[in-house]
């Protein structure tokens, strides 16, 4: 697997995080100012996992450095923005205060709507009156500002980059305002929460620690308390700023840096879960593979085209639900109505997707650089024994990955969005029942409420791909006319992440319906053929005349009975009346063959009751082999992951056994009790029993939700990832 790969990416940072997140191998992210990497921050966000600063002396003398010229600078009367003169467009006013100044920038910039603890909460599950930043993005918000300031271009002393680090460890997690930064001078107002926090601001509240599980789940109410009382309470004095310590510390791009690390992480792996998703569709659809052949990726050389074309292929080794269609063969099933190629959704993901895997590797360069580099103003140039005054704070870079992020986010959405339609429908899905249903489609709807939510989730995802530049406004006595906007973008980027994974856990539920129906489809041709072929046989081999022109009959019938099982007017109707049409239809097939082949026959045909005859005994033996398939589907022998390719059997298997969640047989799966629901006859039938644990459609795809969100979902994502790389890619 090429190191250039988004794959490669992908995988590499998922195995750093299992190596962080170990309870066996305790390893811990080490702030150096460099190195910070993706898995880094979202095991330190996340997970709880310590983080510890580099204990060179190299460092820490960077650190002293800088904050010593800074002091002989300032004792030369130097004049210096935010350190002896205003902020921002208030920047042509000077004070020899310069220890106040920076008090006076924690005042102007706690402005943020919080309601922190004076009363004042929203009630529980108002989630349109959130105002706190959740706590994973202030854990990460910590840790990349601590990676920042540790460069030694900051003038910040090294004890208190030690006190952030140590509140991040402890698990005291300050509460920061949502909403409210532009991203301009960086993230000044979040970034003044997490610095009042070390002035011991009375009115400043942190979270006290989660002492077991993720961080990233809830607990119930957790104590607050205030900042004084914390840092007298596990021993750190209060700060009190030195020259630009209280600028070093809020002006920079660390927040959207650190909640774009999350997000990117997350998209990450949501595009590696779209190729499997989207394997699972092919075979869902009986699809062709062609589609992945290398060579038409290698004659339109795109990388990312060519990458993903190489992971479906991979993912759909070993699978029996796929057709390869050949001009000189009948198409699939032997119905002259299939298309000869697939439709796009399925067809053209490669060259839907490839590009977005060459958009999220340019966002994970960007997003990267960003978390180890120096954001804030003014640079202290220690060898160059000078201070610099520039705009490494305007955090572009971070606002048109995110974009980028939430744009493949959507394209994605779009895309599985287009492939759960088509096979959700009867008209689309080759020849599965409408809305996937196990049971009778006149009074079974099972998926087509999750078309309807699918439909809201895509387009929620199209609002949210809009990028945020074009809603600049210009701020701060126009001194920031331009501004990133990039905590906007990032933010924005989480909820697209969110939506994404509603619609991915409801078309996860879909496909492993839709691989058993599909199975059921196998199994039940595979049951009927042998019983149609002895049907007939004693019925009209004694007006035939030779042994082939029986087998031409059996041809001919069975080409028109699978057609008609893959017809929409079939399979949209009942059973029973289902199999009696498609048994009456086949008579004509029948009486054309004996009206137009005189010298197959002994010189007579079949009287018409001999075929109505044969018809009936057809549509019995169809309604009893289709019954028979039915159970054991929903048997403990079910076969459906003996046919699935090496992705889709990874998939399935930890839907159905790993979450435990069941085939929907449809109208008896229902929650609510009704001794009359029975979808066949008999009391026996594991079809009819009701099972006290059976659980509603969104109920088993909150769960499947449950597991995308905390990352559970994604091992078996990244299994199927590996197993791709073993075998050769």
């Amino acid at each position: 697997m090429s190191a250039d790969l988004h794959c490669h990416i992908v995988l590499e940072n998922w195995k750093k995080l299992q190596q962080l997140t170990s309870p066996v191998d305790k390893s811990t992210v080490v702030v150096r100012g460099k190195k910070l990497t993706l898995a880094d921050v979202v095991a330190v966000a996340r997970h709880g996992t310590a983080a510890f600063i580099d204990k060179t002396p190299e460092l820490r003398e960077e650190v002293d450095k800088s904050v010593g010229f800074l002091r002989q600078c300032v004792e030369k009367g130097e004049v210096l923005y935010g350190i002896n003169t205003g902020f921002g467009g208030s920047a042509n006013t000077q004070t020899s205060d310069t220890r106040n100044l920076q008090v006076s920038l924690m005042q102007m910039q706690q402005y943020g709507i919080l309601c922190n603890g004076e009363g004042q909460y929203p009630e529980p599950g108002d989630s349109t009156a959130v105002t706190e930043m959740p706590e994973p993005w202030v854990r990460a918000s910590m840790l990349v500002r601590c990676n920042t300031l540790v460069r030694g271009h900051s003038g910040v002393r090294f004890e208190i980059i030690e006190a952030i680090v140590e509140l991040l460890n402890q698990g005291f997690t300050p509460l920061v305002p949502l909403r409210g930064s532009i991203s301009a001078s960086g993230d000044l107002s979040p970034l003044s929460y997490i610095a009042g926090v070390l002035e011991g601001n009375p009115k400043l509240l942190l979270r006290t620690p989660i002492r077991k599980g993720n961080l990233c789940k809830e607990h119930g109410p957790r104590e607050l308390i205030s900042s004084d009382r914390l840092l007298a309470q596990i021993g750190i004095q209060p700060v009190c700023f030195g020259p630009k310590e209280g600028l070093g510390l809020v002006n920079g791009t660390a927040v959207s840096a650190a909640v774009a690390a999350i997000g990117l992480h997350e998209t990450h792996n949501l595009a590696v879960m779209s190729q499997v998703l989207t394997a699972m569709a092919v075979e869902v659809m009986s699809g062709n593979p062609e589609s992945f052949d290398p060579f038409i990726a290698q004659v339109r050389p795109h990388e990312g085209q060519i990458e993903c074309s190489a992971n479906i292929s991979k993912f759909l080794q070993g699978s029996r639900l796929t057709q390869v269609v050949h001009s000189s063969e009948n198409l699939s099933m032997g119905s002259s109505t299939s298309l000869r190629q697939d439709r796009y959704p399925v067809r053209t993901a490669p060259q839907w997707i490839g590009p977005l895997l060459e958009d999220l590797k340019l966002a994970h360069s960007q997003v990267t650089v960003e978390l180890n580099a120096t954001t804030d103003n003014p640079l202290i140039d220690v060898e160059g024994r000078r201070i610099l005054h520039g705009g490494n704070f305007q955090a572009m870079s971070v606002t048109v990955a995110m974009d980028k992020a939430r744009s493949a986010l959507q394209l994605m959405g779009k895309m599985l969005f287009a492939q759960c339609t088509e096979i959700i429908s009867p008209d689309l899905n080759n020849g599965l029942p409408p809305n996937l249903s196990f049971d009778e489609p006149s009074l079974s709807y099972c998926l087509k409420g999750v078309d309807i939510g699918m439909a809201a989730y895509t387009s929620e995802l199209g609002f949210l791909a809009h990028p945020v530049g074009p809603n600049v406004q210009s701020a701060e006595m126009s001194n920031q006319a331009i501004n990133s906007l990039a905590l906007v973008s990032a933010r924005y980027t989480q909820t697209a992440v969110d939506v994404f994974s509603m619609l991915a856990a409801s078309y996860i539920y879909v496909l492993c319906q839709g691989l058993d129906l599909r199975v059921l489809q196998l199994e039940f041709h595979d049951a009927l053929r042998p019983v149609v072929e002895s049907i007939t046989n004693r019925a009209y081999s004694q007006f035939l005349t030779t042994p082939t022109a029986c087998k031409d009959l059996q041809s001919l019938l069975w080409a028109h009975i699978t057609g008609a099982l893959k017809s929409a007017s079939s399979s949209t109707k009942d059973s029973q009346p289902r199999f009696a049409m498609i048994a009456e239809s086949a008579q004509s097939v029948v009486v054309t063959f004996f009206a137009s082949r005189p010298g197959v026959v002994t010189g007579y045909s079949p009287q018409m009751s001999t075929i109505h005859a044969w018809a009936k005994d057809l549509a019995t033996a169809m309604t009893e082999a289709f019954h028979s398939s039915q159970l054991l589907l929903v048997s403990p022998q079910c076969p459906t992951s003996t046919y699935l390719g090496s992705a889709a059997r990874i998939m399935y298997t930890y839907v159905r056994s790993t979450l435990k969640i069941p085939l929907n047989r449809g109208l008896v799966d229902h929650p609510t009790p009704n001794p009359t629901r029975k979808s066949i006859n008999t009391e026996s039938d594991p079809r009819t029993s009701t099972n006290a644990d059976t659980q509603g459609i969104g109920a088993y795809i909150t769960r499947i939700y449950e597991a995308l969100r905390s990352d559970a979902l994604m091992v078996p994502v990244m299994e199927c990832l590996v197993q791709g790389k073993q075998n050769g890619h």
